[in-house]
């Protein structure tokens, strides 16, 4: 795997992303961090269509959120398949004790916050869920639901 392509598995290996998300001025803000690849929006298509050409990701078109235009838009969504997880695996050797990952959306009409925490412990899940509470992140609302199950997959 050339860096180029490990740095967009860093970002896709727990998650779908849209192309916008993958670009090299938005990869940094989106992935929160100082760095990018170095993949101009050309070659970005390119080596996206290879890799999805190698098995290692899969594409969906459909419809998008954009959050700039507040509205859907047609677009691929990009995922990575099970043998391009290997590969990222063997590449990073992630230590999936120290695992955390959290998603927030809005549910229904009445725009009712979900979050999910995904973690290998409840007590790692309780203690993040105290951390963003504490950070002002989120606010309390409603139940918390467990599910236990298997190492981390697509949040």
């Amino acid at each position: 795997m050339s860096d180029d392509e490990l740095l967009l598995f860093d970002f896709l290996f727990d998650k779908s992303l849209s192309f916008h998300h993958l670009r090299m001025e938005d990869y940094s803000f989106h992935m929160n961090c100082p760095y990018s690849h170095s993949l101009t929006d050309a070659d970005l298509e390119l080596t996206l269509a290879s890799l999805v050409a190698r098995g290692f990701l899969n594409c969906r078109v459909g419809k998008i959120w954009r959050i700039e235009t507040r509205d859907y838009v047609d677009g691929k969504t990009y995922t990575m398949t099970a043998s391009g997880g290997y590969l990222w695996e063997l590449e990073r050797l992630p230590d999936w004790d120290q695992y955390v990952a959290t998603c927030q959306w809005m549910l229904g009409t009445d725009n009712r916050e979900m979050i999910r925490i995904v973690c290998q412990t409840e007590e790692i899940g309780r203690l993040c869920l105290g951390a963003m509470f504490a950070a002002g992140l989120i606010a309390p609302s409603g139940r918390i639901r467990v599910r236990n199950g298997k190492r981390p997959t697509n949040c």
